[in-house]
């Protein structure tokens, strides 16, 4: 049951590849497609190693976003393989000592936990927030599991939870909503693909071009408004619209890619 399940979301990813593969999160899939392959190889396997390897490489992608921005989309995969390089030093400890893998080191293991849940959270508070959930739930188990030990039943609801992710994510974002003004439909689609690190960023540049131009706008979480509470204007709009695209050029994010935009999470 839990290799069908991780098999078939190679759908929803290879989908997400596709309709972002002309932004700078198609360098991150490069990092969910081996993360993926791990989550499927250990749903066939017995013991640790791909276990951890599956959580180290989930942690990879959810760094592969930080860097998402032009330039130095392209020169982030080096931090990312270096963070790799490091999660794995104790499969490669193992490897060499004979042992099987044994992440007994409390301070190795912490950060592995830290640095995947923060990855994970990145995206809580946006449409995948669910889809964000699940794997959050996948990577404790896993984690649990390799400190301690713990039933095999655990493990493969935790592959099956890691398969189901993708298809929540798919369904997610693809839910029809409401239409609001171009300029927040712009930022919703930006703040939920991209998650809370970025579009916090986005948010503050925005917010210090319309003080710098007096643009008299603000932009929240949910979207654009005036700063005094007043009524957007068609100007209002347009020039929300404009500064937006111009921010989001490092993004790849000129127009939205997708099928549609999201009014709100």
């Amino acid at each position: 049951m839990s290799t069908v399940v991780i098999s078939s979301a190679a759908i929803p990813i290879l989908w997400g590849w596709w309709v972002h593969r002309r932004t700078t999160l198609a360098h991150s899939f490069f990092w969910i497609a081996m993360a993926w392959f791990a989550w499927w190889v250990s749903s066939r396997s017995e013991g640790p190693s791909w276990r951890y390897l599956a959580v180290c490489l989930t942690c990879c992608a959810g760094v592969a976003v930080l860097g998402a921005r032009r330039p130095g989309v392209t020169a982030w995969h080096a931090v990312v393989a270096g963070l790799t390089a490091v999660l794995l030093l104790p499969l490669a400890e193992g490897f060499f000592s004979g042992r099987d893998l044994s992440p007994s080191d409390n301070l190795r293991w912490l950060f592995l936990a830290v640095a995947t849940a923060f990855g994970l959270l990145n995206y809580v508070p946006t449409r995948l927030g669910i889809a964000a959930s699940l794997m959050l739930l996948a990577v404790a188990g896993e984690l649990y599991l390799l400190r301690w030990a713990g039933s095999e039943t655990w493990h493969q609801w935790a592959v099956i939870l890691a398969g189901a992710a993708p298809w929540v994510g798919w369904m997610t974002m693809s839910l029809r909503r409401t239409s609001a003004d171009q300029a927040t439909q712009r930022w919703l689609d930006f703040r939920n693909r991209f998650g809370v690190v970025w579009a916090w960023r986005l948010r503050e540049q925005f917010n210090n071009s319309s003080l710098h131009r007096q643009l008299g706008l603000e932009l929240t979480w949910g979207g654009v408004r005036r700063s005094d509470g007043g009524e957007l204007s068609e100007a209002d709009r347009e020039g929300a619209n404009e500064t937006l695209a111009a921010l989001m050029l490092r993004f790849g994010m000129v127009e939205p890619p997708g099928i549609e935009t999201e009014s709100g999470r």
